[in-house]
């Protein structure tokens, strides 16, 4: 009789940077000799979780809770930012087995190894970003990690404190990466960090995204039919550097996300963020005149101490009047550690949620705006290959990232010649006419 492979999963919580270290731990796991399964039960669940908001920790728990109760003779380990940020929480309250910092995800082995130990946890990151290889399970688009850490430090921001100083992926193992998606058959690739724009910095002679962009042309010279890039979130001085060379490179998806987070300089300094309302909008203006399809999506928090009524109302206005497509809406989170979670001026939680309802109608409107400029118009969009669950249909996603089904079959994981018409389903998705002529 055959023996049965211990069971595993990853769960994820967070950010772009965190979905790639997780399909990285599943893939060793996997070599480990661990079965991967969406259902129980489990002999092995990792938790990697997210610091950025109380929200955030507080989804992390109550979903390790749950794990524990869901099974009770299965190894339980946390990983991510918050779990090295409140180690304590997870081992006396939420019932983890056990800890590992974030600069041990890429050695699995290690860790299972020495987990007999109440608390596992690598001391912050230093030195080159850790290179996990290049996970892409299950998955249509990859993600590629290229930087870690950040050395910015916000005044709300937790995440240079778990994750340490700003650190890149060599050239050369970037482009490894890259040719090692390409070989197995993905068409769209996402480069991510948790600080991206600050990629190339370190490295020794110090190189940046525009050197970065241009060596992938020379290197691989690919089509924007046939493979295309999409660049994760970028600070606004560096989206005003890049802004001009995106153009030379039609292989670049149309799509960038540039955080605002307010809109009136006095919280800007508040927050210790480097440039102020009018860089910002210069930067947004110049990308919506040089790219007028592209999407441009931002970040919005509200309810940051020392924020009035009239502060709300003056930096939603600001928001108002910029050429964003969609904007990302969350409340202020008090993260223990950080100069915010002190500042005088605390916004009650009431005001914070009726500034974020606010807000986030405008994020609605917006996006619904950008969808009807859209129609009509052919996009290159990328076949997932996950169906949308209620209809059954197969999703596409565009290069200037709207998400529509697809009104016939077509191969998964590749790009195809679509054109968005309105709306004809129960879920306000648009509809994607598959371009078969040549």
């Amino acid at each position: 009789m055959l023996s049965r492979l211990p069971s595993a999963r990853v769960f994820t919580l967070g950010c772009k940077v965190n979905q790639f270290e997780s399909a990285a731990m599943a893939e060793q796991l996997q070599s480990l000799g661990y079965a991967l399964s969406p259902g129980g039960p489990y002999d092995l669940l990792i938790l990697n979780t997210c610091a950025v908001t109380d929200a955030a920790e507080k989804e992390a728990l109550r979903l390790l809770r749950r794990l524990r109760r869901e099974n009770p003779g299965a190894t339980i380990l946390a990983t991510g930012c918050l779990a090295q940020e409140r180690a304590a929480v997870f081992l006396q309250k939420a019932g983890a087995r056990a800890i590992f910092g974030n600069d041990r995800k890429g050695n699995l082995k290690e860790v299972l190894e020495a987990r007999a130990g109440a608390l596992q946890l690598a001391a912050v990151g230093s030195g080159e970003a850790r290179d996990l290889g290049d996970p892409a399970l299950g998955k249509t688009r990859a993600f590629q990690k290229i930087q870690d850490g950040c050395s910015q430090n916000c005044s709300y921001c937790v995440i240079p404190q778990a994750r340490g100083e700003s650190r890149s992926l060599s050239l050369g193992r970037v482009l490894t990466g890259l040719e090692s998606y390409a070989r197995r058959g993905f068409r769209e690739v996402v480069l991510t960090g948790i600080h991206l724009g600050n990629w190339g910095r370190d490295l020794s002679p110090p190189s940046d995204l525009k050197r970065l962009l241009a060596e992938i042309a020379r290197v691989f010279n690919p089509s924007p039919h046939s493979f295309r890039l999409r660049l994760s979130s970028l600070e606004p001085t560096e989206a005003w550097e890049i802004r001009e060379t995106l153009g030379e490179h039609p292989f670049v998806a149309p799509h960038l996300h540039v955080p605002l987070q307010a809109g009136t300089d006095k919280i800007l300094a508040l927050m210790k963020r480097p440039y102020r309302v009018a860089f910002y909008a210069k930067v947004a203006r110049s990308l919506r005149e040089l790219y007028p399809q592209m999407s441009l999506g931002t970040d919005f928090m509200v309810g940051f101490p020392g924020e009035t009524e009239e502060d709300f109302a003056e930096s939603l206005a600001f928001l108002r009047d910029l050429p964003v497509t969609y904007a990302h809406v969350f409340p202020f989170s008090a993260r223990p550690g950080t100069p915010a979670a002190t500042l005088p001026g605390q916004v009650s939680a009431a005001n914070k949620k009726e500034r974020a309802q606010r807000a986030r109608a405008f994020d609605r409107a917006r996006r619904g705006e950008f969808l009807q400029a859209s129609l009509g118009r052919e996009h290159l969009a990328i076949v997932e290959n996950t169906p949308h669950a209620p209809s059954g249909r197969l999703k596409v996603l565009t290069g200037n990232y709207l998400v529509a089904l697809l009104d016939a079959p077509a191969p998964m994981g590749e790009l195809a010649r679509v054109t968005l018409r309105a709306p004809q389903n129960p879920w306000g998705l648009a509809e994607a006419a598959l371009r078969l002529d040549p």
